[in-house]
């Protein structure tokens, strides 16, 4: 739990760090470009791709979270049953609590759509020319555009669920090999 928050309190760090630079960045940018870029993000609906990607996540983490704790504890041989029980209960509301007060003050205290909307224009200003925005902006307002900006948090929310299913036994494998190791280094 102190990890999370830790992860927590450096993830919000970041975002204060980035802020600050995104705003110098911007004010470097021709009006022209800055014009360009706001209609990339109006037209993109940038945010609607991103609240659609990151309630996936949570959603995701919400249905892996309590059967990864069940496996942490189950791990501790020390334990009776009733004690795994309990734990493994006490933990995942924990956990479910954390996340949904942490998401709740997260939308309560940080202006995420005005961040995004810093980054994009930072960030779009570095790899794009005003030319190549005005070739994505017809591109996105383009039938396939539009379908592609409709499809687009599905397929990334696909892609995550997919990979996970993929990836979780490996780094199951994993953690448990680095597991035994630990118990017999202790043992020695």
């Amino acid at each position: 739990m102190h990890k999370r928050i830790l992860k927590s309190a450096l993830t919000i760090a970041l975002f204060i760090s980035v802020s600050a630079i995104t705003a110098t960045a911007q004010d470097k940018i021709s009006p022209e470009k800055r014009a360009l870029i706001k209609e990339m993000i109006v037209v993109t609906d940038i945010q609607k791709a991103s609240d659609s990607i990151m309630k996936a996540l949570d959603q995701q983490l919400d249905s892996v979270e309590p059967q990864r704790i069940a496996e942490s504890v189950n791990a501790m041989p020390d334990l009776t049953p009733q004690e795994r029980e309990e734990m493994i209960r006490e933990q995942t509301e924990d956990s479910a609590r954390f996340r949904k007060r942490f998401q709740e003050l997260t939308r309560e205290k940080l202006n995420l759509p005005q961040l995004m909307e810093q980054l994009m224009y930072s960030i779009v200003d570095k790899y794009y020319t005003e030319d190549d925005l005005k070739s994505l902006i017809v591109f996105y307002k383009s039938p396939v555009g539009r379908k592609m900006l409709e499809t687009m948090p599905q397929m990334m929310t696909d892609i995550i669920l997919r990979s996970n299913e993929i990836i979780r036994p490996k780094l199951e494998e994993i953690s448990k090999q680095i597991l035994d190791e630990e118990k017999k280094r202790l043992q020695k």
